[in-house]
C-alpha cells in the first residue's frame, strides 16, 4: 500500500515512512515481481499456508471498498497459482465491519492486524487515534465470528500511558484472545506531532530500560496465556536507523533481544532465589545455570550483560552453560 493510505487521521506518532521504509505506493505491475523478491529470501520455499501476501503501510480498510476490491483482484491470481496460500492486512478498528469482513473473505483474506495501540480512552485520545476502546471490542467480535486469525499491535508509552495503563491493555487483550500480538513501545519521529510536543517539554518518551522493563513484563503476561508475541520493537530500517529521524525514545536495533535477555535474567534470578540451601555451602558452592543451547545469548545477554546482573544482584559470580538436551534452565 501507499504510505498512510486510507487513513482518516493523522496519529501523533505516525511516520509510515521511516517506519517502513517505503515511500511509494506499489504498483501494481510490480507485485509478481515483488512477491518473487520475498519468497527468495527464502533456502527452501515453505509450506503453502505459510506464504502471505500483505498490505501494510496504511489502514487498508479505510479505502473504498472499490478501491479495495480492486487491489485485492490484483493478488488473486496468486492464490489461484498457489504462490501464496492467503492475504493479510492491517487496518484500524472502527473501520470494520460486515460487508467489509465478506469482501475481505471472499478474496482470500485470513489475517488482519489491528493497529489498537492502547486500551486506555486518554492515550487513545491524546494519540489522535479519533477511535474509543469499544471499537475495538467490537471489531474483534466481529473478526472471530468469521473466523479471521487476529493480530493486535500495542504501542506503550505513548501521551498518557503509564505502566499500569499499559499492564491494563495487556490483560485486556488476553480477554480478547488475539492469535498473536505485536509490541512496538512509542519513539519519537521527525517530523510527527509527537516530535512537537516532545520539542516543547510536553511529552517525555519511555526511557530504553523502561521500555525493555514494560515489554518483558507483557510478553510474559501473554505467553502465560498462550499468545504469540512476533515482534518486539520497530524493525530497523534504513530510515530508522539514521539519527536524523529518531529523535528520541527507546529505539533499538537489538530491542527484541533485549527484551528476551531480561526475560531470561527473571527466570535466573527467581531459579536461584527458590534454592534452600545451607549458608555454609552457599558461600563454597560455584553455581552453574545450564540453559537451552538455542537461548544461550538470551541467557547471557548482550555484551554477558546478565552474569554482571546475577553478580550485583546476589553478590557472587555465576556461570551461565548451554545444553542441547534442555528446554528450561536449570542449576548445578
Amino acid at each position: 500500500m501507499a504510505v498512510q493510505l486510507g487513513c482518516p487521521y493523522q496519529c501523533i506518532y505516525c511516520d509510515q515512512k521511516a517506519a517502513t521504509g517505503a515511500d511509494l505506493y506499489q504498483k501494481e505491475s510490480l507485485f509478481p515481481e515483488t512477491v518473487r523478491k520475498w519468497l527468495s529470501y527464502k533456502k527452501k520455499t515453505p509450506p503453502l499456508s505459510q506464504i502471505q501476501i500483505a498490505f501494510y503501510g496504511g489502514s487498508f480498510t479505510s479505502l473504498s471498498l472499490e478501491e479495495q476490491s480492486r487491489l485485492l483482484a490484483q493478488v488473486r491470481p496468486f492464490l489461484l497459482d498457489n504462490t501464496a496460500g492467503s492475504l493479510r492486512i492491517s487496518a484500524r478498528p472502527d473501520s470494520i465491519n460486515e460487508e467489509i469482513l465478506t469482501l475481505l473473505w471472499n478474496s482470500g483474506v485470513r489475517t488482519v492486524e489491528l493497529g489498537v495501540q492502547s486500551l486506555d480512552g486518554d492515550v487513545l485520545r491524546l494519540s489522535g487515534r479519533g477511535y474509543k476502546p469499544e471499537a475495538v471490542y467490537s471489531s474483534v467480535e466481529l473478526l472471530q465470528a468469521r473466523n479471521f486469525k487476529i493480530g493486535l499491535q500495542l504501542m506503550p508509552g505513548l501521551p498518557g500511558d503509564t505502566r499500569e495503563k499499559f499492564f491494563q491493555t495487556v490483560e485486556g487483550t488476553v480477554r480478547l484472545r488475539p492469535g498473536f500480538t505485536r509490541i512496538y513501545p512509542a519513539i519519537v519521529l521527525k517530523g510527527t506531532p509527537l516530535e512537537r510536543l516532545y520539542q516543547k517539554d510536553d511529552y517525555s518518551p519511555l526511557t530504553l530500560e523502561e521500555a525493555v522493563d514494560w515489554c518483558a513484563e507483557g510478553v510474559s503476561r501473554f505467553r502465560a496465556a498462550s499468545i504469540d508475541v512476533i515482534r518486539l520493537g520497530l524493525q530497523p530500517t534504513e530510515s530508522i536507523r539514521s539519527e536524523a529521524n529518531v529523535v528520541a525514545g527507546p529505539f533499538h536495533p537489538a530491542f527484541g533481544q533485549l527484551v528476551e535477555s531480561r526475560i531470561a535474567l527473571g527466570r535466573m534470578i527467581a531459579l536461584f532465589s527458590g534454592l534452600k540451601i545451607e549458608h555454609e555451602i552457599s558461600a563454597q558452592k560455584n553455581f552453574v545455570f545450564l540453559v537451552p543451547a538455542r537461548e544461550l545469548s538470551n541467557y547471557r545477554g548482550q555484551h554477558n550483560g546478565n552474569l554482571v546482573k546475577l553478580r550485583d544482584y546476589f553478590g557472587r559470580e555465576f556461570e551461565i552453560l548451554a545444553d542441547q538436551s534442555i528446554t528450561a534452565p536449570g542449576i548445578l
